[in-house]
């Protein structure tokens, strides 16, 4: 802030200060610093990358998807493609989906999370199997490496908890999603991705304390009730009984 006051048109603080409003929850915040950098930088689109990012992280999904549309009209961007492919994905549009990832990794394919991502939405569409399985092998090999250096990494262990699971490597799944919850028991986004790699395992019991622990800690039903991983355990009154806790409703509540 210090930075700006002395240089008003100083694009990299107005940047970094809007990631540490958007990390740290600052919504309002963010949506007054992003006005400034539009003013600054109206044609970059890292700057609509940004303010699809923090519309996303407010529930705002289709202003999100219009923002990094946005970016890739200014400029095809690995970015936008990534980002346009997880919000495809998490709501359904699994082809789609692929097809964000494929232009993404065309243009960078050194992130073994969107060849992940890339494997996850093969996984669920018809006929694509065999693809799926060959983007997670490499996906795995890629996040393996990255662990060598950084065997601690919260992010690279569920991910492969993940992916070990859709593979059917059945002992390692379990082997990294155990480290992943050794390192951090309350992490939501990791409670959810292990139990919902659980339920895939056949692990339903452990996914379901999981997946209560994910809601007690901050993650919302939306995150997952919607995933395909979810079908069979959704028929469980278990995880009926599951929503309606998380959603401060009794049985009798319409």
């Amino acid at each position: 802030m210090k930075a700006i006051d002395i240089k008003p048109d100083f694009f990299k603080g107005y940047r970094d200060i809007l990631l540490f409003y958007i990390y740290n929850g600052r919504s309002d915040d963010a949506l007054v610093m992003l006005e400034n950098l539009i003013k600054l930088e109206p044609q970059g689109f890292v700057v609509w990358n940004n303010l699809g990012a923090l519309y996303f992280m407010i529930g705002r999904y289709d202003d999100a998807g219009m923002m990094w549309t946005r970016s890739l009209e200014i400029e095809p961007n690995y970015g936008a493609y990534s980002n346009l492919g997880a919000l495809d994905q998490m709501e359904g549009r699994l082809r789609k989906a692929a097809e964000m990832y494929e232009k993404a990794l065309e243009l960078d394919s050194s992130d073994y999370r969107v060849v992940g991502n890339l494997a996850s939405a093969y996984y669920w569409l018809p006929g694509e199997r065999a693809k799926a399985m060959a983007a997670y092998e490499k996906a795995a090999l890629m996040a393996e490496k990255r662990r060598e250096s950084d065997p601690r990494n919260l992010e690279i262990l569920t991910d492969l908890t993940g992916y070990y699971a859709n593979m059917g490597k059945r002992d390692e799944a379990m082997a990294r999603g155990r480290e992943a919850l050794l390192l951090d028991a309350e992490n939501w986004d990791s409670l959810l991705r292990v139990g919902v790699a659980y339920e895939s395992l056949g692990e339903r019991d452990s996914a379901l304390v999981l997946l209560e622990k994910a809601l007690e800690h901050g993650c919302l039903v939306e995150y997952f009730d919607n995933l395909p991983e979810m079908e069979d355990l959704k028929i469980d009154p278990r995880y009926k009984e599951l929503i309606e806790s998380a959603s401060g409703s009794g049985p009798d509540t319409i």
